[in-house]
């Protein structure tokens, strides 16, 4: 069979992963994931808008079957895509729930709990990770990496103790 393997490299929508997530959650989860924070945005369905889950919480939640997880995830079998879901749910940064017309319905609805994932995350992560995270998105910013190593110097000088804020930080 005579096929033009360059194409194939562009033929299909590509899948983000960061890198600091998968080597958290693995390559599948972080993709799984990540997938479900992208159709959490792009999604255009209104029903999945501002609901509000078991926990309280009012969320955007998109849903999907197994079956059509597969479809995304083809090189996972359906039954691996249901473990790695579980999984995270069982983490506490995956959220699932119900909210079908039909109670015989069990398409499940998913998703993320942000403060959730970026503790688990950071409870994992070493402060060299951490730490080139924070340069990467001070880089993303446009904001100079020299300012703020001129900041830690002065803290230094003070002997002031540099501790990470949870709410600046993302994992």
């Amino acid at each position: 069979m005579n096929y033009n393997f360059k194409r194939v490299l562009i033929a299909e929508s590509p899948m983000l992963l960061q890198p600091t997530v998968a080597k958290v959650l693995g390559i599948n989860k972080a993709i799984i994931l990540e997938q479900i924070y992208y159709w959490q945005f792009k999604s255009t369905n209104t029903l999945g808008k501002n609901l509000i889950g078991k926990d309280g919480v009012k969320r955007t939640w998109i849903y999907n079957t197994y079956k059509d997880w597969q479809k995304q995830f083809s090189w996972l079998s359906r039954i691996r895509i249901q473990q790695l879901i579980l999984e995270m749910e069982k983490d506490g940064y995956l959220l699932s729930d119900n909210f079908n017309k039909f109670y015989v319905d069990r398409t499940k609805w998913y998703s993320i709990d942000v403060n959730a994932l970026c503790k688990f995350l950071s409870s994992r992560l070493s402060k060299e990770d951490i730490d080139r995270i924070n340069t990467n998105r001070r880089m993303a910013e446009n904001q100079s990496p020299t300012e703020d190593e001129d900041d830690d110097e002065e803290n230094e000088e003070e002997g002031e103790k540099r501790e990470y804020d949870e709410e600046e930080q993302e994992y």
